[in-house]
Order: C-alpha cells, then structure tokens, then sequence
C-alpha cells in the first residue's frame, strides 16, 4: 500500500476553518495563506478506493469534514 502524508502544524481554535487545495496547492486557515505550516507533499487520488485519515492529539475536539473529489477526464 502506497501511503502520502499532508499534515497541517498549524493551532486550530472554535471556528476555524481549514481549506487545503490539492489543485492549486493551497492551504489557507481563515481565508489567510498557511502554505508555511504545511508538512509533506501535495498529491491527487488514485483511481477507485482512497481512504484518508485525520489525526489529531486534542481528545476533546469536534470537527466538520469535508471532501470533494472532481473527476478529471483528457480528451
């Protein structure tokens, strides 16, 4: 199994929201570039099953996720 790892270092406080663009290799948090708390490589999915994981050391937090695939095609 081939396994790719993205990992935000940044701190996250209620509200905050996190947009990482594998397309255009952006990472913002509140609308400001974060690029400088990233760690690890872009990378795209494979054809058929992808599984992806979060982690995260704060026992107590809930979070919202959420993750959208658009399938390319060359013609």
């Amino acid at each position: 199994m081939h396994v790719d790892r993205l990992a935000f270092t940044g701190g996250f406080n209620p509200g905050d929201k996190l947009v990482i663009d594998v397309k255009k290799q952006t990472i913002t948090l509140n609308g400001v570039n974060a690029i400088h708390l990233l760690d690890g490589d872009f990378f795209e999915l494979g054809l058929g099953l992808n599984e992806v994981t979060y982690a995260d050391n704060e026992a107590a937090r809930e979070i919202l996720t959420r993750i959208t695939h658009r399938d390319r095609y060359l013609y």
